[in-house]
């Protein structure tokens, strides 16, 4: 598989530079994947009542928050204590002053998950792993796990390639990856195969096409 999908190779200061960067017209990338979302957010709000009804207090960590739009959507969606984390220190800023309620936002690092084992209930990362090379998608599952409650659940949605190696969208998505890998940093990843590698098995999996064109795959996993 790894020769088939793009290599992510970005220090982390790196990163949040363009984050922040990126915070000026982030509702933008909310925009045009508005649709991934929704499905997205949807589908965690099922999953609270797929448990029984037990999850009173259900606490949800977005990973990769953004300015905090799903926060917003996951807090009416799920209920509970929603928390937002992000790379960007501009993001969170931008997150705080746009939604509130029963969430929080913190600065941090997917790779070190600045929170307790056991913490969550839902992990909820949409176009996240994409950002990262193999090795740290690894690294990243790993610590999802770890905050994941044993009867927690994994919501990610990412660029999909599986099934879309030759469609036009996607040869010419990684081309300007190729191109462009400072301000263009995600690619087209194996969603459901890197969970399955991960220690995560498979509980639910659904498409979004963004405008016709561009593949999302939506995918709830709970750990093995």
């Amino acid at each position: 598989m790894d020769r088939y999908m793009m290599e992510v190779d970005r220090p982390a200061r790196e990163a949040g530079e363009v984050y922040d960067f990126y915070s000026r017209f982030y509702r933008l990338v909310e925009w045009f994947e508005r649709e991934v979302s929704r499905r997205a957010v949807e589908v965690a709000g099922r999953l609270e009542l797929a448990s029984g009804g037990g999850l009173v207090d259900v606490w949800v960590l977005d990973v990769g928050c953004g300015v905090g739009g799903d926060v917003g959507r996951l807090k009416e969606e799920v209920g509970g204590f929603v928390v937002g984390l992000d790379l960007s220190s501009r993001m969170v800023r931008r997150a705080g002053s746009r939604v509130d309620g029963q969430v929080g936002f913190v600065v941090g690092d997917a790779l070190e998950l600045p929170f307790r084992s056991n913490s969550f209930d839902i992990v909820f990362m949409k176009s996240v792993l994409e950002l990262f090379s193999i090795d740290n998608i690894k690294r990243v599952l790993d610590e999802v796990g770890r905050v994941l409650r044993a009867s927690g659940f994994l919501v990610a949605a990412s660029l999909n390639r599986e099934g879309y190696e030759g469609s036009l969208f996607v040869r010419l998505y990684e081309w300007l990856f190729t191109r462009m890998d400072r301000y263009l940093d995600c690619r087209p990843i194996y969603l459901e195969r890197l969970l399955g590698e991960n220690g995560f098995s498979v509980y639910s999996s659904s498409e979004v096409l963004v405008g016709g064109v561009a593949p999302f795959r939506v995918v709830v996993g709970r750990l093995e």
